[in-house]
C-alpha cells in the first residue's frame, strides 16, 4: 500500500524514534554508506545555501531561500532563521525567537504562497535561559513531500542540551517526535534532509571543539542500524555542514579550511545507503 505524503513526516520520526532506541542500546557502530571521492568547489557555501542533487545525480549547491515577506516574529532575530521550498509555492521556515525567561523559542510555520502569507507558528524547542536570546545559529530546514517540516537545531530537551530533531506537520499545533541527536552544551550548526523513511542529520560537534563534521542517519525500522560517524577528514577545519538525500544516494557539504590555509573552500562528499 503506499504512504501519503502528508504522512512522510511521521513516518521519518517514527524513524528516528526507532533508531534513538537502537543507539541507546549500542547499536549501529558500522559504517553503512559506501562513500565515493570527495569534490571541491571553489568559493565557500554562504550561509542558508541548499546542497541539493541536480541533474543528472550531480550534487549542486543552490542559493539561500528568500522569501517574499519573512514571518513577523523572525525578524527578531534575523541571523538566525532558514527557509527552504515545498511542493509548488509552498516556503516553509524556522527562527530563533526571543521569549524571556526560556531564553529564546524555534518556531515553525509554512507558506502555501511563496511568503505572502504565513500560518500560525509552531513552537518545537528552546534555547535554554544561559544564551543570548540571538545568539543562535540557524537551525536546519527539511521539507518533506507533503510540506511537513523537519528541523534540526542546538537547543534543550528536557535538562540535556545538544543537537535536536523534530518534525511539524501542515495544520499541527504542536512538533511531533523531538529526539537528541548528539548531547553537548556549545551552539552548532546541523543540517538535516528526510526522504520516505530515511533521515540524515550533518552536524557540527556540540561536545567538542573538532573542527569536524558528523553525520547522524536513520534507515526504517530494522533496514540499517544508526549510523554516527565522522565524515570530514582530519587534516582540515570542517564547518556549516550541509547534506542532501536523493533515491538511496547521500550528499555531505561542508566549508573547509585546510590547517594553515588562507581560506575556506566547499567540500560535498557523496555515498550511496547500503541496506
Amino acid at each position: 500500500m503506499s504512504r501519503s505524503p502528508r504522512n512522510a513526516a511521521v513516518t521519518a520520526l517514527a524513524v528516528v524514534a526507532a533508531g534513538m532506541a537502537a543507539m541507546a542500546a549500542g547499536c549501529g557502530t558500522r559504517t553503512q554508506v559506501r562513500w565515493e571521492a570527495e569534490q571541491r568547489m571553489s568559493g565557500a557555501v554562504a550561509p542558508g545555501a541548499l546542497l541539493v542533487f541536480g541533474d543528472g545525480g550531480a550534487p549542486a549547491v543552490r542559493a539561500p531561500v528568500v522569501p517574499i515577506r519573512w514571518p513577523g516574529d523572525s525578524t527578531a532575530c534575523p541571523a538566525a532563521r532558514a527557509a527552504v521550498p515545498g511542493g509548488g509555492d509552498t516556503v516553509v521556515a524556522a527562527w530563533w525567537q526571543p521569549r524571556p525567561p526560556k531564553g529564546s523559542v524555534l518556531l515553525v510555520s509554512r507558506s502555501p504562497n511563496g511568503g505572502v502569507d504565513w500560518e500560525r507558528a509552531v513552537e518545537v524547542g528552546t534555547s535554554g535561559t544561559r544564551a543570548a536570546p540571538c545568539d543562535r545559529p540557524p537551525p536546519g530546514v527539511a521539507a518533506t513531500a507533503g510540506d511537513a517540516t523537519v528541523v534540526a537545531f542546538h537547543g534543550v530537551l528536557g535538562d540535556t542540551a545538544g543537537i535536536v530533531i523534530a518534525a511539524v506537520r501542515p495544520g499541527a499545533r504542536r512538533a511531533d517526535g523531538v529526539r537528541l541527536v548528539a548531547p553537548g552544551g556549545a551552539a552548532r550548526l546541523a543540517g538535516v534532509a528526510v526522504t520516505g523513511d530515511t533521515i540524515a542529520v550533518a552536524y557540527e560537534s556540540p561536545a567538542v571543539a573538532d573542527g569536524a563534521v558528523w553525520l547522524a542517519i536513520w534507515v526504517g525500522p530494522g533496514q540499517i542500524p544508526v549510523v554516527r560517524e565522522r565524515v570530514s577528514g582530519a587534516d582540515a577545519r570542517a564547518r556549516a555542514p550541509l547534506v542532501a538525500l536523493h533515491a538511496g544516494r547521500l550528499a555531505v557539504g561542508w566549508n573547509e579550511a585546510a590547517r594553515g590555509s588562507e581560506g575556506p573552500a566547499a567540500v560535498v562528499r557523496v555515498g550511496r545507503l547500503r541496506r
